[in-house]
């Protein structure tokens, strides 16, 4: 009785496995046939950008002036130390 509980359990497991490989590849299908023409992509409102090989992350000017004001200020705090 307990044997087969366990090998319910497994299957059912196995099942949900089976399912979850399948909606993935659903997605991962839609969004290769979405940007199907798309050479490379920097939008950051693409909502399977970290999983895509064409997107790549860019910045704007502000991020990267921001980014530049952050290390100053960094690098000024460990001078004054």
């Amino acid at each position: 009785m307990l044997e087969t509980a366990i090998n319910y359990i497994i299957g059912a497991l196995l099942v949900l496995f089976m399912i979850c490989i399948l909606i993935w590849n659903f997605i991962h299908f839609g969004y290769g046939f979405k940007c199907r023409k798309v050479k490379t992509c920097s939008s950051r409102q693409c909502r399977f950008r970290h999983y895509c090989r064409k997107w790549s992350e860019s910045y704007t000017e502000e991020e990267k002036a921001k980014l530049f004001q952050l290390i100053k200020q960094h690098r000024d705090k460990l001078d004054s130390k």
